[in-house]
Order: C-alpha cells, then sequence, then structure tokens
C-alpha cells in the first residue's frame, strides 16, 4: 500500500513532487488522481507478488500511458512482495540491489 500511498502524494502534490518510486504497491481502494500528476514514476513490482499481479501492473501501466505520464514499470521475474525488505524471509539480494539503483538513477534523473 505504500507505494500507492506515495503515487497518491505525488498525484496530490503536483507541484511539490518532481519524481516518485513504487516498490510494488497498488491497492484497489486508492485512486490517484494521475491527470494532476507531474511527477515522474518508478514502478517496481514482483512476478510472483499476490497481492499486485501481472494484470493490475498493466492495467496502471494503461492509466498512466493514456494520461500521458513519464513512467518506467519494471517486474522482477521470480520474487515476490517484499523482496527489497532485508529483514524479510522474501528478501532477494540481487533485486534489492537492483531495485536500490534504479532508484538512485530514476532520482538523480527526475529530482528538480
Amino acid at each position: 500500500m505504500g507505494g500507492q500511498l506515495a503515487m497518491y502524494a505525488a498525484a496530490t502534490n503536483a507541484d511539490q513532487v518532481s519524481a516518485c518510486v513504487n516498490f510494488y504497491g497498488i491497492h484497489p481502494n486508492v485512486k490517484p488522481p494521475f491527470a494532476k500528476m507531474k511527477a515522474a514514476l518508478l514502478g517496481l513490482f514482483a512476478e510472483t507478488d499476490k497481492s499486485v499481479n501481472a494484470q493490475s501492473v498493466e492495467a496502471l501501466r494503461k492509466e498512466l500511458t493514456a494520461a500521458g505520464k513519464t513512467f518506467d514499470l519494471h517486474t522482477y521475474q521470480n520474487v515476490g512482495h517484499a523482496f527489497f525488505n532485508d529483514t524479510r524471509p522474501v528478501y532477494d539480494d540481487k533485486c534489492a540491489k537492483d531495485a536500490w539503483r534504479r532508484t538512485l538513477e530514476f532520482f538523480r534523473k527526475h529530482v528538480r
């Protein structure tokens, strides 16, 4: 849910947020007003995530495309939800390091 709330914050604070990173968060009851969002978005998802599946990521891709937003959505193969959390058994070192690299590069490029 944190990733969805990050997108919501970016969309509802369009003049203050220039970049947003969503780590595997899509929530069906939180609807960011993407038409208002000015921030670029990086979405990092997990292939075997049971709550954020490929269909929900594709729906997000379609919604962002239709709204004309700048975004990059990446799905890590063979990992589950919370792969970035090194305190959980699902932590994946390789994917987490790549996600962090992508995050830093994204912020360097898009944070004003």
